[in-house]
């Protein structure tokens, strides 16, 4: 039995972290993965972060689309892959408070979710047989688009290393 890479480790501790739990005793790879399968199963399911798209961003701050573009935007408070950017409500409020500010800017760096072509491209498998899997509950949602952390991703990848795919074993 051989302990965790530093790389996982530090992803299972921040996914530990973030959701409030210990962390394990014993870093061995096969204790950690029996260790989250028992606080997973008893964790409440958690709720993931909802963001809004620029569409609802825009019937947030009670302007049209086309001019809630035309200001400057915020940063987005995430990232879903390379192609979508979501606010949280408090931000556009901001912002429309702000509009009118030169160089107003709010917040930093934008927490960096994957989607499912940036699951599928870590997993390296193709997307349709990303589809296939179980996937965890996303961490984030911006419109219909869900987003996972890489920290849970890399986690639910070590418990399914040790799991059966019941898909696989049908076909």
């Amino acid at each position: 039995m051989s302990g965790l890479d530093s790389d996982t480790r530090v992803a299972v501790t921040s996914y530990l972290e973030r959701r409030g739990l210990a962390l394990p005793d014993d870093w061995q790879v096969d204790a950690v993965r029996a260790y989250i399968v028992e606080v997973i199963a008893d964790a409440k399911q958690r709720t993931p972060l909802e963001y809004l798209t620029v569409t609802k961003a825009a019937e947030f701050a009670g302007v049209k689309r086309s001019a809630f573009q035309w200001h400057p935007l915020p940063r987005p408070d995430a990232t879903f892959g390379e192609q979508f950017e979501g606010w949280l409500p408090e931000t556009i409020e901001w912002w429309s408070a702000q509009r009118g500010v030169e160089g107003a800017q709010l917040g930093g760096e934008p927490v960096a979710y994957w989607g499912p072509f940036d699951v599928a491209a870590h997993l390296g498998i193709d997307r349709t047989t990303l589809a296939r899997y179980l996937m965890p509950a996303p961490d984030g949602i911006v419109g219909r688009r869900s987003g996972w952390r890489p920290e849970t991703i890399h986690v639910w990848q070590l418990v399914r290393e040790g799991m059966k795919d019941p898909i696989a074993d049908a076909i």
